[in-house]
């Protein structure tokens, strides 16, 4: 139970903020990105102390899939940013299951 309550009052933007670390890099694999987790991830997507992220994806479908819902989150919210944020996002896809 004190981890659930632990998980449900982080708060990643006040986290993002008050880090004394100047940036990061983010790397994502085995995640959906899907827009039950938009808050979070488009607040490490738009982070201005985000250098690099890259999303690890199992196929090309995935990788279509997984594509389409990032980019579409980030110009929901930003969409006179979306090219600025998401050219810091790259993407591998498994070539075995391309």
């Amino acid at each position: 139970m004190l981890l659930n309550n632990l998980c449900m009052a982080f708060n990643i933007d006040s986290y993002l903020s008050n880090n004394e670390k100047s940036s990061f890099n983010l790397l994502i694999f085995g995640h959906s990105c899907c827009q039950a987790d938009r808050d979070v991830l488009v607040s490490l997507f738009t982070s201005e102390k985000l250098k690099e992220c890259v999303i690890c994806c199992y196929s090309r479908k995935e990788f279509r899939n997984t594509y389409f819902r990032v980019y579409s989150m980030i110009h929901s919210k930003y969409s006179d940013k979306t090219e600025q944020y998401f050219s810091k996002i790259h993407f591998a896809v498994n070539k075995e299951k391309s």
